[in-house]
């Protein structure tokens, strides 16, 4: 949480949680709850079609799924749609 803090201090509007974020779901919601609405979760769908569409039908729709489930590999993406 600390690296995080400090890019906020440093004046940045968003940080993107990526890898961190699965290996560390604690590190998204302690994100999301002190800095609402300037947490994004990335998500890589490398050579997974159906994930790549999931991500970008919640794109598409402008969800805002839960970012811990977000960050949960054995949750789908599709069931965040």
């Amino acid at each position: 949480m600390a690296a995080v803090d400090a890019y906020f201090d440093l004046g940045v509007e968003r940080v993107v949680l990526g890898t961190a974020a699965i290996r560390d779901p604690d590190l998204v919601r302690a994100a999301a709850e002190h800095y609402p609405q300037r947490v994004v979760v990335a998500v890589d769908a490398v050579n997974s079609p159906r994930e790549f569409m999931a991500s970008r039908q919640m794109v598409d729709k402008r969800s805002k799924p839960d970012p811990v489930k977000l960050a949960d590999p054995k949750v789908a993406l599709k069931e965040l749609i």
